[in-house]
């Protein structure tokens, strides 16, 4: 089956993606989940104070969420250039690179993915590490430089998958002058169709 994918398809995943009042700094982004009973502002707290997870407050993610949000606490509370990086107000894509180099998670890279997102100019020149959840690992394991080198990713991807990613993604983006996180959006849509197909 051919799978295609329609700009508009991956536009508006973006927008979908976008905050009702963008943030000017990264931390505001790692401190978010949708769950209506999220208390965002005590989760902000909690991480510019840098309180390591086991002595969090309750502040009701949602239980899927609870990994995600133990690494981005624990990364917070133990690096300091992490840290540093992720307060800047308005960083300029050279630091949100930085960031992104600090932890390769999808915990992490999907807030700044998001960040980028409301910030498109930013998003325009970036080039550094993005999110490599499941529909993005389906797309990423059909693809014919993976499998000639018998890349596949069974479980969770390594540092080496997430240097693949980014080579592939940013190549993409020079041949295509598509910036690498609407590549992105669009790995994960293909990933999705590949997953629907599968179930059929």
């Amino acid at each position: 089956m051919c799978l295609t994918i329609s700009s508009e398809e991956v536009l508006d995943f973006c927008i979908e993606l976008m905050y009702d009042a963008p943030s000017p700094r990264i931390i505001d982004y790692l401190a978010w989940s949708d769950n209506p009973g999220f208390n965002s502002d005590l989760c902000l707290e909690s991480m510019l104070n840098r309180t390591p997870y086991d002595k969090i407050p309750v502040i009701n993610f949602k239980p899927h969420e609870e990994k995600l949000f133990q690494r981005r606490f624990n990364t917070i509370a133990s690096d300091n250039i992490f840290f540093d990086l992720i307060t800047i107000v308005q960083p300029n894509v050279n630091q949100i690179e930085a960031a992104a180099t600090q932890d390769q998670s999808y915990a992490i890279l999907m807030p700044i993915k998001r960040f980028l997102i409301d910030h498109p100019l930013n998003a325009k020149v970036y080039y550094g590490f993005l999110p490599f959840g499941k529909e993005v690992k389906k797309y990423y394991n059909t693809i014919k430089f993976v499998k000639d080198n018998s890349w596949y990713i069974k479980s969770s991807p390594n540092f080496s998958d997430y240097l693949r990613l980014k080579r592939i993604t940013n190549n993409m983006s020079n041949l295509s002058g598509i910036p690498t996180v609407t590549i992105n959006t669009w790995m994960y849509k293909k990933g999705l169709q590949i997953q629907d197909n599968n179930q059929q």
